[in-house]
């Protein structure tokens, strides 16, 4: 288990949306948030498999998503748009900073966490996204 200083499965019965690109911390975001009892969706490679992943999941509710920005050159914000139409909340990461990121169309600010973060601090974005 990773996650051994976090509260017992804090995202217990929640659906995760999860889009990157490095294979190896896909496959680590994956058991992070196993870990913490949620259920994933993904994790997608490339925006294609993104947007096909919501398409499939219909209806299905989502509680939040985590995207890195940049995939394979490519902005994901045509899926936090997406994510937002669904009224899912969305967590960036990315490696760049979070400063160097704009994204919404009402000027907000995005949530983001930044390359490379802890287990703990990763779920406690995910759930204080949620639960706010």
């Amino acid at each position: 288990m990773i996650l051994s200083d976090i509260d017992e499965m804090p995202l217990v019965g929640r659906t995760i949306f999860v889009l990157e690109d490095d294979a190896m911390l896909a496959l680590t975001v994956e058991d992070i948030l196993q870990d913490a009892g949620a259920k994933i969706a993904g994790p997608f490679m490339t925006t294609e498999a993104a947007l096909r992943g919501l398409e499939e999941l219909g209806s299905e509710p989502v509680a939040a998503a985590l995207l890195d920005i940049n995939i394979q050159g490519q902005s994901s914000y045509v899926i936090a748009d997406a994510l937002t139409a669904r009224a899912v909340p969305v967590l960036f990461a990315t490696g760049y900073g979070a400063t160097n990121w704009q994204h919404g169309k009402d000027g907000a600010a995005p949530v983001v966490i930044s390359k490379p973060y802890q287990p703990h601090d990763l779920v406690s974005a995910l759930k204080d996204l949620i639960t706010n």
